[in-house]
């Protein structure tokens, strides 16, 4: 009676090892593009809502800002989050250094990883007037853009967001 061998050998492991190893080598990059593609389309959602808040709040504009150095809404990036603000009845410069004294009204946390950028500059603001159209002004002290953005991740191509 004669035994037929049970198992593996040596070579078959070697090329199944071989064949994984190749395929993970292969799948990494694209799960870390799926990653940052996913990553980019959130934070230009969360920009693109955080832009359509802020202008109906300049529309509205509770705080009664008139005139050309005072915003009506100001969405800032605070680190990782967006921030809506609104200034209090009175206050005379509003700018995003002081949106602690100012009324928060939404945030959202960024994705990681994530960068938003305004005519090739990192994005800091921005400030909307009464009539909920973009402004820049030096007097207010704010560097806000007035043009349209950019979410970049990794090596994704740019999504562009318009303010207007």
């Amino acid at each position: 009676m004669v035994r037929q061998a049970k198992g593996f050998t040596l070579i078959e492991l070697m090329v199944t090892l071989a064949i994984m190893s190749i395929l993970l080598m292969a799948g990494v990059p694209l799960t870390q593009g799926w990653i940052n593609s996913a990553n980019q389309r959130d934070a230009a959602g969360v920009l693109q809502q955080g832009i359509a808040r802020a202008k109906a709040m300049a529309l509205r504009n509770p705080a009664g800002a008139v005139g050309p150095d005072k915003p009506a809404a100001l969405l800032c990036l605070n680190e990782t989050s967006l921030v809506l603000a609104q200034p209090t009845t009175g206050q005379s410069a509003f700018n995003c250094s002081q949106v602690g004294t100012a009324q928060v009204v939404w945030s959202s946390a960024l994705p990681k990883q994530v960068t938003i950028e305004s005519d090739n500059k990192s994005f800091q603001c921005v400030a909307l007037d009464n009539r909920a159209l973009p402004f820049q002004s030096s007097q207010a002290g704010l560097n806000c853009a007035t043009v349209d953005l950019a979410v970049k991740a990794g090596r994704e191509d740019a999504l562009p967001i318009t303010i207007i």
